[in-house]
Order: C-alpha cells, then structure tokens, then sequence
C-alpha cells in the first residue's frame, strides 16, 4: 500500500479504524486522500493522523472538504503528521473550517513547524474532551504565523517556503 485513493467513499467511524490499522501495518504509505468524507468525524480523521505520525514515508495528503473544523486536538494531530513525515510539504485541507487563516488552504510544513516552535502547540495528548469547537485561536495561530513568515521572507530571511515538490 504506496498510494491510496479514498476520495468521496463516505467512510465512517469503522472505515477509519480500519484505515488507521493498515496505515499502522503497512506503514509505506507515500500518498492518501480521504477528501469528502464527511461522515468521517473528528475523532475518525484524528485517529488516521494518528497512525500516519507514526510513519515517515508520507509524500501527499488530502484531507479538504471533510468539514474539519475548528480543534485544538486536530490541528495538534496535522502538526504531528508533518513533523514526523520529512518529505510531506503541505497537508491538503481546503473547504474545511480548520483552514481559515491559511493561505491556499494548505497546512505547509514551515507553518506547522512554526507552529510547534513557536510552543503554540503543546505535544499531542489525547483528550476525553475531543473536540473542542469553535476555537478562532487556531486560525489566528495559523494566521499569525503565516504572517510572520511572510514579513520574514520579504525581509529576505531566505526561507524556502516552497509547498510544492519538484516532480521526480
């Protein structure tokens, strides 16, 4: 399992648990898209970054039109995944509330690793809370730091910001 599709397959809670046990398993996965799935919770996309954070051969991942909103507890999960997967440049999250504030609506990995450094973000602890809805401080995090970046790269700070890989 190198490359999986799962794009508007209404997985739910079970397809979720099922997926993150394979991710867990197999652990080669390079590319996943789960976008449009809507039935998929919270909970269900937090166990699936879960798994994926504990590999580090993921390359792409799609996770827009879900309905992901506004969670400490996901955007926790998102920061993981890319810290834990060197090669992944952006986490695909468009048309979801979560991705208010960043540009394009791409979690890149130099935001989330601002991010973590900036401690905006404690390591990730799994909460009976779940999910805590209607955090704008996440967006304004996000936003934030995008900022930053952005003042720091016209200041010629050098940073490669590039989201995008060059195609081997």
């Amino acid at each position: 399992l190198v490359s999986l599709n799962l794009e508007r397959t209404m997985m739910g809670t079970n397809g979720s648990r099922a997926l993150a046990a394979a991710i867990v398993k197999n652990r080669k996965c390079r590319q996943l898209i789960v976008s449009e799935n809507t039935d998929a919770n919270l909970d269900d996309v937090v166990l699936i970054l879960d798994a994926l954070s504990n590999i580090n051969t993921l390359e792409r991942l799609d996770v827009s039109d879900m309905n992901l909103g506004d969670s400490e507890n996901l955007l926790r999960a998102l920061c993981g995944v890319m810290a834990s997967n060197p090669k992944l440049r952006e986490i695909v999250l468009e048309h979801n509330p979560i991705s208010n504030g960043m540009e394009g609506g791409v979690l890149t990995r130099q935001l989330a690793l601002e991010l973590i450094d900036q401690s905006t973000l404690a390591p990730h602890q799994q909460s009976t809370a779940g999910h805590h809805g209607g955090s704008t401080v996440l967006s304004h995090s996000a936003a934030t730091a995008n900022q930053q970046t952005s003042r720091s790269l016209m200041a010629g700070g050098g940073a490669n910001m590039s989201g995008a890989t060059a195609a081997s």
